[in-house]
């Protein structure tokens, strides 16, 4: 299936190669936050220096800020990825209905061929589109988190040790049971 779309995802491949650093940007923007938080309350509340709070507070929101304008940038980006493929594909697929001859267009029904325009490459434009920003964002975060949550305790990380599994084996119990209903 990759080698149909490939020929029309050759035209975004800086979308494709961008988009995964702009979510890593992001994960990385909104990861530092509570390492941050920790130092303030470590440093700055019990040492009461406030010029150290001001100065680590004032990182905080311009890290967020960043953050904000990184993922607002991945949203553009992988936007016009998703939609540029979307439009490609569907006049690839129009181009292809136009040679048919009129006993396919009967077989197929025009009705059918109308959905596989709009709906089924809407779907898979939707794909390309989450992919660039969600699928991305949860294994990053997960393995941003870990580091910074070590950095911070190392022994809070045993709680993650012993978390995970547990979060893993409900994911799966959750996923195994919902999508035969979906």
């Amino acid at each position: 299936m990759y080698k149909k779309y490939w020929p029309i995802l050759r035209k975004y491949k800086w979308s494709l190669f961008a988009s995964p650093l702009l979510v890593l940007v992001t994960v990385l923007c909104e990861t530092i936050q509570p390492y941050l938080m920790s130092q303030i309350v470590d440093r700055g509340v019990m040492e009461s220096d406030i010029g150290f709070i001001t100065r680590v507070g004032t990182w905080m929101v311009l890290i967020a800020v960043a953050g904000l304008a990184v993922s607002i940038f991945n949203v553009w980006v992988s936007s016009r990825a998703s939609i540029g493929f979307g439009t490609d594909l569907r006049s690839s697929l129009f181009q292809q209905i136009q040679r048919f001859a009129f006993p396919e267009i009967d077989r197929f029904s025009p009705s059918s061929l109308i959905t596989r325009l709009t709906n089924d490459i809407t779907k898979i434009q939707q794909v390309i589109q989450m992919s660039m920003r969600v699928m991305l964002r949860a294994p990053l975060m997960f393995l941003v988190s870990i580091v910074f949550v070590i950095r911070i305790n190392p022994r809070l990380a045993l709680i993650l040790v012993a978390a995970i599994p547990v979060l893993g084996v409900a994911i799966y119990v959750v996923l195994k049971k919902g999508f035969p209903f979906f």
